[in-house]
């Protein structure tokens, strides 16, 4: 049986699959290169073995002719429907609201991580410019801060149902 491959993204003359089944595969990713590599019909292809995915450019040839002759290779099926995958942010994210929820929990619901990066950003900044450095680093991080300071007073403080 061959692996499936989904439609992440498609665009006129351009695709992205993924093959869930085939990632970090070293030698399905090798074969694939060859045998892709033979197709008249594709001007470019790159291949990522660790996300899975190969995109394929072909600016000159219709979709419909571009699976036919991936048929014949017998690399993949590309399987048809909606593929759910894990965004590769998912687990960072998740990550960042526990710690979020941590901090103010810790703290009484007095301080959050937004309020933590804000403080951060004011101490480096008040340093950039006891070192003179104000147009330079002191500025752009001064106005981060401010940026974050707005943000921190529409802030819903409700962590606890993250």
């Amino acid at each position: 049986m061959l692996p499936e491959a989904y439609i992440v993204h498609q665009l006129r003359s351009r695709v992205r699959l993924r093959l869930d089944e085939m990632r970090n595969n070293d030698d399905f990713f090798d074969r694939a290169i060859d045998k892709l590599s033979t197709l008249d019909s594709l001007s470019n292809f790159h291949t990522n073995r660790i996300s899975g995915c190969i995109v394929m450019h072909y600016p000159d040839t219709e979709w419909s002719e571009v699976v036919e002759e991936l048929e014949k290779l017998e690399l993949f099926e590309i399987v048809e429907g909606q593929h759910e995958a894990t965004p590769s942010m998912a687990p960072f994210l998740s990550n960042i609201h526990r710690l979020n929820r941590k901090i103010y929990q810790g703290t009484n619901s007095r301080v959050d991580l937004r309020t933590m990066a804000y403080l951060a950003l004011m101490v480096l900044t008040i340093r950039q410019v006891l070192h003179g450095h104000i147009l330079g680093p002191a500025l752009p991080m001064l106005m981060h801060a401010w940026s974050l300071a707005e943000k921190i007073d529409t802030f819903d403080h409700n962590v606890e149902g993250e």
